[in-house]
């Protein structure tokens, strides 16, 4: 660490006002990048990159996983009073580490890293930005957070019938599966038992639907309980491998007795689609072989 011909260590000077200027003549490039971010992930590079053009240093934003920045951002105002300090600064390493608060909840914490030492001023600089970044990263997160309540179904977690004609439509032209399935006794189970466990019949259905599904395929809910998978394109053998999986699997549902006793399983029905065919057309033949299925569960109970 240095000394300055004022007898001042180094990481105690306060810039002069044109230093002051050209910081804030600079902010507004680098917040920029932070500005054109559409998700956390890019916001976080951002937020990095405009920090290593503003101090010439390296730079990094660590922001925790989906679930735990929701519980923070939901924390509003319960540790308000032991707001944590500003930073924790090592002079030796040279590293500065400033947490992103906003709405007081943390929400993760931009580092800085260089070899000559952060001054005072410099540190006030880093701190005020990071209180930019923090709000960005906040209002990304609840556009996230908006946009995916109005693709998702409430009830099941799984995507909605928007969010299903979206994917539909985006996979016109090319080959794919649709697969389709409704819980058979619902109706007995609402009529006897009432909606909550309707309700959580249904749960199980879609949580069993997206079990068998791979991370590019797609789990939808069209409307009460009739389900969609939006499969690849996979070959009649292995298509019908994964139906008569999700067939073995709902016919062993996780549910409570007085449900199992009523439900009799659910019926499915799996197409694949045709060239020029529009979405809600493979969805109606998805809907036929569905129904088809339905009857003959029932003509075999008989």
């Amino acid at each position: 660490m240095g000394v300055s011909r004022l007898g001042q260590r180094t990481d105690d000077i306060v810039w002069d006002e044109g230093h002051e200027n050209d910081f804030f003549r600079r902010m507004p490039s680098a917040l920029s990048l932070a500005l054109e971010a559409t998700d956390l992930e890019s916001l976080a590079h951002a937020t990095a990159r405009g920090a290593e053009a503003l101090w010439a240093c390296a730079a990094e934003v660590v922001l925790p996983s989906e679930g735990e920045l929701r519980r923070k951002i939901q924390a509003t105002a319960l540790n308000g009073a032991r707001r944590p300090a500003g930073f924790r600064h090592n002079g030796g390493a040279a590293a500065l580490r400033m947490p992103l608060i906003a709405h007081d909840a943390r929400l993760g914490e931009l580092v800085l890293r260089r070899e000559r030492p952060f001054g005072r001023q410099e540190r006030g600089h880093v701190q005020y930005y990071s209180e930019l970044c923090a709000l960005a990263v906040h209002s990304c997160f609840m556009r996230e957070q908006f946009h995916r309540a109005a693709v998702t179904d409430p009830l099941t977690g799984i995507a909605n019938r928007r969010r299903l004609m979206d994917e539909l439509e985006q996979r016109t032209g090319g080959p794919y599966r649709l697969l389709m399935l409704d819980a058979d006794g619902l109706k007995r189970v609402n009529d006897s038992l009432g909606y909550e466990d309707g309700d959580l019949l249904i749960v199980a259905l879609a949580d069993t639907l997206a079990s068998v599904l791979e991370p590019s395929e797609l789990a939808a809910r069209l409307g009460g309980d009739e389900l969609v998978g939006v499969l690849n394109a996979l070959s009649p053998g292995d298509a019908s491998a994964r139906v008569h999986r999700l067939r073995v699997l709902v016919d062993d549902l996780p549910l409570p007795r007085r449900i199992r006793d009523i439900c009799q399983g659910a019926s499915v029905g799996c197409v694949a689609s045709r060239p020029g065919e529009t979405p809600r057309e493979t969805l109606r033949r998805a809907g036929t072989e569905m129904q088809r299925h339905k009857r003959r569960r029932k003509s075999d109970r008989r």
